[in-house]
């Protein structure tokens, strides 16, 4: 979209950051197991920081949007497969990101707080700290976000459950920095009443 004049004069005007929809996820910087691919990553980078504007970078480590390679790993293979792409990627892009979602979506909707069941969740409960210990190494100058939908309600479990490891992380001097309040506005799903800026 940032070929699209229209699209790319209001995102200058308007916003002091971008993020890239799918460009930096797993499946399109790693297709195939140890051959990375920044092109696209890259282009959008590059334009941002070429317009003076900050990145996000969207996501190193997530259940969904996998490689079909690394759909089928499990256990301490894929621990090591999900490590060196964060390390890889976040090493890449070093210096150019502001914050990285290093990791994303890993709670589950299920109204007790629990962690998404996911090949990624059968690794062991500590993947997300090795993650984000991977991804600090890797970059110690970017923020480190860990991202979420349906936590902006506090009486919600899941909401909950992400402050908990939070606090957790931060007592225990695991790198977080931030969190993500992840929302997507349109006609059919207009902002909250209860929001505000």
């Amino acid at each position: 979209r940032l070929n699209d004049s229209t699209y790319s004069t209001i995102a200058n005007r308007e916003f002091n950051m971008i993020t890239a929809e799918n460009e930096m996820k797993m499946d399109a910087t790693e297709p195939n197991r140890g051959q990375f691919s920044y092109t696209n990553g890259d282009r959008i980078v590059n334009y941002a920081l070429g317009k003076g504007k900050k990145v996000r970078g969207h996501t190193l480590a997530w259940h969904a949007q996998q490689p079909g390679w690394m759909q089928g790993m499990e256990g301490s293979a894929l621990r090591q497969a999900m490590l060196n792409h964060v390390t890889q990627v976040a090493t890449h892009y070093r210096g150019k990101i502001y914050a990285w979602d290093v990791v994303n979506e890993a709670f589950a909707d299920d109204g007790r707080g629990s962690r998404r069941d996911s090949n990624l969740q059968r690794t062991g409960n500590d993947w997300i700290e090795a993650a984000f210990r991977a991804a600090r190494a890797a970059d110690p100058g970017a923020k480190l976000c860990y991202n979420d939908y349906n936590t902006d309600d506090w009486t919600h479990a899941k909401t909950q459950a992400v402050y908990t490891m939070v606090r957790d992380f931060k007592a225990r001097g695991v790198p977080i920095d931030c969190v993500g309040f992840q929302s997507h506005f349109n006609p059919q799903s207009p902002v909250p009443n209860n929001y505000q800026t």
